[in-house]
């Protein structure tokens, strides 16, 4: 298969994650906990990668990265409602 190939199937598989990850926001924002804890699913390892960097070796040693992950999801649940989409990384920078 050729590079063109790939790189298409790889859009399409893309856009197909964006939709479903912009489904279940919107089932979440109306009250939908299955959709959160599928979103919750989807993202808690990045988020947590991404804790684990900001905080740094030291910080880790002191705090639980997984405390700050669980409060992250805590505080975006209660206010997904205002969340506006635009597209995943969104998401994740909100």
């Amino acid at each position: 298969m050729d590079a063109s190939k790939i790189e298409a199937l790889q859009g399409s598989v893309d856009l197909e994650r964006e939709r479903g990850l912009a489904d279940l926001v919107l089932r979440a924002q109306v009250g939908d906990r299955r959709a959160f804890e599928e979103i919750d699913r989807l993202l808690r390892p990045r988020v947590a990668r991404r804790v684990r960097l900001k905080l740094g070796r030291k910080l880790c040693q002191r705090v639980d990265p997984e405390d700050v992950v669980q409060d992250t999801f805590l505080e975006a649940f209660k206010l997904l409602p205002g969340f506006s989409w635009t597209h995943s990384r969104c998401l994740l920078r909100w």
